[in-house]
């Protein structure tokens, strides 16, 4: 059915209002989402700023479970091409709107690249689990091992522990793709609501991080 939806859509090239509650679904049929809780729209983007900048609480819980790779675009995370590529590098572009989860298998063979793409999908999985970790505890985690932690940390208020919904990662902490640790500061030092980074494929301070900061 799906399949059938967006071949009529493509042929007729017109505006359709399609209503689901399966989220994925959506995703893969739209351009924009429309979430709605009790008859009021609480949030209209592109699928990608519904999931990785949930306007609330609300929103944040409806998408946390979905696949970044699946909402996270080419566009995200590489360069436009210019007229100064060649026909060789043709073969190799993409529009922006696909999604990672496309683009991944065409880098299989660009080790290097690939690995960066999934530092970058991990790093917005995580920052998506901290963000909704300060939601319900009115604060960020002093470190990354209490997004896994099925139990309140007793440092939380008790207010914050009734409203503990954790793990917020319910896959585990992952590592990086060169297999270490993904490294987070509470207290940014580059203006952002916490610092998350990978050292990349040297592991030392450099051009190739991956960041949440650039």
């Amino acid at each position: 059915m799906q399949d059938e939806f967006l071949r009529l859509q493509t042929m007729l090239r017109k505006t359709i209002v399609f209503i689901t509650h399966d989220f994925l679904e959506a995703l893969r049929l739209a351009d924009r989402v429309a979430i709605m809780r009790e008859g009021l729209i609480v949030q209209v983007g592109r699928p990608a700023d519904l999931v990785l900048h949930p306007a609330d609480a609300y929103v944040a819980e409806f998408t946390r479970d979905v696949p970044r790779a699946k909402v996270m675009t080419a566009g995200a995370i590489a360069d436009t091409a210019d007229a100064a590529h060649d026909a060789s590098d043709a073969a190799d572009a993409v529009e922006t709107r696909t999604s990672l989860e496309d683009v991944l298998p065409r880098l299989a063979g660009r080790t290097e690249q690939a690995k960066v793409a999934r530092g970058t999908s991990d790093l917005a999985a995580i920052g998506l689990a901290l963000d909704l970790y300060e939601l319900d505890a009115g604060r960020y985690p002093d470190t990354l091992d209490e997004l896994v932690a099925r139990d309140a940390p007793s440092h939380l208020s008790e207010e914050a522990r009734a409203r503990w919904n954790g793990p917020y990662l319910k896959k585990g902490l992952p590592k990086d793709p060169w297999g270490r640790p993904y490294d987070y500061k509470k207290d940014s030092q580059h203006h952002q609501d916490y610092d998350l980074s990978s050292l990349g494929p040297d592991g030392q301070p450099g051009h190739d991080d991956v960041t949440n900061w650039d």
